[in-house]
């Protein structure tokens, strides 16, 4: 096999993508560097005006990318994300599974209808986007890519967030068996487990917390800061670097991995 030069590893162009959760946070920041990379998106969410911001700055730089309404927790949205992306850019080949929610609640305060909600979306909503993009990638013969979103709070227990984190645990999980199964198909299969990401919903899932843990914002940062060597929090283009890596050819023989990018809040 000829060796490929760096730059080809990391050359996306002709590829189509789907990021769901690509309007914002995490999505986002993932999305700006798969287009920079020249890899051909759809950004499937439901923040409408906020997907289309997004759109309109990857244009704006050269990149290709367009929106479709998707909500992850509704049956038949991955269908037509992923035909969009075969229809605009001519394949599926790469998938991130970006979009989930994170709202906070005790074990003990979390009733029916919250978790019903929280695996919808957060382990169900992944499972339809994977089959969708799946059955096309068999299809085509190609092979493929599929990044995952989980959490180290799937890795480890998070106080206030019990529901939250058994249902990241279910993505590892899920992570795992997708790369046993699909490895035959050519299609790797891989998870990023962000710790601290500065982004809109953690000011929101900060204000849970707060009120969960009983404790004040100033208490509960230094509680999480006290842990992470780097002595920061993560942004979205921390995350966004990672799965350009997991995306490109540089990771080909990467399938099951659950990829820690935490600041290293989990070695102390």
């Amino acid at each position: 096999m000829a060796e490929k030069a760096i730059a080809e590893f990391f050359d996306l162009s002709g590829k189509g993508v789907v990021v769901t959760g690509g309007a914002m946070g995490i999505g986002q920041g993932v999305a700006f560097r798969l287009a920079e990379a020249g890899a051909g998106l759809i950004i499937a969410d439901i923040a409408v005006n906020e997907a289309k911001d997004t759109v309109k700055r990857i244009r704006s730089k050269g990149g290709k990318a367009k929106f479709v309404k998707a909500d992850v927790g509704v049956v038949g949205s991955a269908e037509k994300a992923i035909q969009a992306a075969i229809d605009t850019y001519g394949s599926i080949d790469i998938l991130v599974n970006a979009a989930g929610i994170f709202p906070a609640a005790k074990f003990m305060d979390s009733d029916e209808a919250f978790v019903e909600k929280m695996f919808n979306i957060n382990f169900k909503g992944m499972i339809r986007f994977s089959q969708a993009a799946v059955r096309e990638m068999i299809r085509a013969g190609h092979g493929g890519k599929i990044i995952n979103v989980a959490s180290i709070a799937g890795l480890v227990p998070a106080r206030g967030q019990t529901m939250y984190s058994a249902s990241k645990a279910a993505v590892v999980s899920l992570t795992k068996s997708m790369a046993s199964e699909l490895g035959t198909y050519g299609i790797t299969v891989n998870a990023l487990a962000p710790g601290g990401i500065m982004t809109p919903g953690t000011a929101t899932i900060s204000k849970g917390l707060v009120k969960a843990l009983d404790m004040t914002m100033e208490d509960m940062l230094h509680m999480h800061m006290a842990r992470v060597p780097l002595n920061r929090l993560g942004d979205p283009d921390d995350m966004g670097k990672v799965v350009l890596f997991l995306a490109s050819g540089a990771s080909d023989f990467m399938t099951g991995s659950i990829v820690r990018v935490d600041g290293g809040f989990l070695t102390t």
